[in-house]
């Protein structure tokens, strides 16, 4: 189950799962959701443990993936002129 999607269904707060899993703060909790982050494999540990196990491994690894093809539809590749500016010579 996705964590957010767990979160919602218990009514939970991104702060009230920080201090389920021991996060810092929220914002690791909202970065986590997005696939801003990656949680390490002691933090996927602690969400899992947290929900019961209704969040697991698979769960991040499909949240990555997302992320990434996100990303990759999101980036537009350069310009000659953003090139210009950023190496000066004008040449791609």
């Amino acid at each position: 189950m996705h964590p957010k999607s767990y979160r919602k269904e218990k009514g939970l707060t991104l702060r009230d799962l920080a201090e389920l899993i021991g996060a810092s703060n929220a914002s690791v909790v909202s970065k986590h959701e997005r696939g801003m982050m990656f949680p390490s494999p002691e933090t996927i540990e602690r969400y899992r443990k947290a929900t019961g196990g209704a969040v697991t491994y698979a769960d991040w690894l499909s949240i990555r993936q997302r992320a990434k093809r996100a990303a990759a539809r999101t980036t537009p590749p350069k310009t000659n002129t953003e090139r210009t500016v950023i190496n000066g010579t004008g040449q791609p």
